[in-house]
C-alpha cells in the first residue's frame, strides 16, 4: 500500500475520532480511557478533537500531493505522532488504569498503521 493511501486512511481515522471528541467529548473520553470527563476536561477533550480534525484535513490534502518530499516528511511526522499516541495510551492503561472499551482497539489500529507506514516509506524512493 502506498504512503498516499495510508495517509488518506489516517485522515479518515483522525477526522472520525476528532469529530467524536468535538461533538461528544464526555462519552468519547469514557469510551477511550474510562474516565468521566467534566468541566475543564470537556474543553480539553474538545481541543484535542479540534486538533485531530485539523490533522485529518491536512492528511487528506497531503494524500493527494505528487511532491515526494512533502509526502515523505508528513509520513515520518505521522509515524512519530502514532508512536507517541501508542505510548501515551498504553502508559495510561497500564500505569494509571485508564482503560476504556475502545482503548486497546485504538492502540492496535495505530500500531498497524505505523507498521504499514514504515513499510511504505522504506519502500518509497523519497
Amino acid at each position: 500500500m502506498s504512503r498516499a493511501i495510508l495517509l488518506f486512511i489516517g485522515s479518515l481515522m483522525e477526522l472520525g475520532a476528532g469529530s467524536l471528541l468535538l461533538v461528544l467529548p464526555g462519552p468519547t473520553s469514557t469510551l477511550l480511557v474510562e474516565v468521566h470527563v467534566v468541566d475543564a476536561g470537556l474543553t480539553f477533550a474538545q481541543m484535542l478533537g479540534a486538533g485531530l480534525v485539523s490533522m485529518g484535513i491536512m492528511l487528506l490534502f497531503v494524500s493527494k500531493t505528487k511532491d515526494r518530499a512533502t509526502l515523505g516528511g508528513v509520513t515520518v511526522a505521522y509515524i512519530l505522532y502514532n508512536l507517541a499516541g501508542i505510548g501515551v495510551m498504553s502508559f495510561g492503561a497500564i500505569n494509571r488504569g485508564h482503560e476504556g472499551d475502545a482503548l486497546w482497539f485504538a492502540v492496535a489500529l495505530h500500531t498497524v498503521l505505523v507498521v504499514l507506514l514504515l513499510r511504505a516509506h522504506l519502500r518509497a524512493k523519497t
